[in-house]
């Protein structure tokens, strides 16, 4: 069943700076893993993830998917209004704890030598 939920997604990209997304959503459980339904400027948002690993769903103007799990190097594909490029990356950290209706992951990750990290904070509402 699906609940509704607050997101809060705060990314740090090098000289770029700190970014701040605050945004409503829909969380589900199926298989063991957590499904998060949001959107993003326009764009349709996917997050899946478990204690092991995230995957990041975009669709819209900004397309892409990327796999977080500790450790692993992946490469990705993003097409943005601009072109179309390929992102290679490597995880240095993942974790994912849940309290009650509150769930924060936190995920460091290297672009291009650029350090990169990506804190989650989902908050389940409770049911009146």
């Amino acid at each position: 069943m699906k609940e509704k939920c607050r997101l809060k997604i705060k990314t740090r990209t090098g000289p770029a700076g700190d970014s701040l997304t605050e945004t409503e959503g829909s969380h589900y459980e199926r298989d063991g893993r957590h499904h998060v339904l949001f959107n993003v400027d326009g764009d349709r948002c996917r997050l899946e993830f478990d204690e092991e690993q995230l995957t990041y769903h975009r669709q819209g103007a900004l397309s892409y998917s990327l796999k977080l799990k500790a450790g692993e190097k992946s490469n990705t594909g993003m097409v943005t209004p601009y072109g179309s490029t390929r992102l290679e990356y490597l995880v240095q950290g993942y974790t994912m704890e849940q309290a009650g209706s509150r769930i924060s992951i936190n995920t460091s990750y290297s672009i291009s030598e650029e350090i990169c990290d990506m804190k989650i904070e989902i908050i389940k509402e409770n049911k009146k």
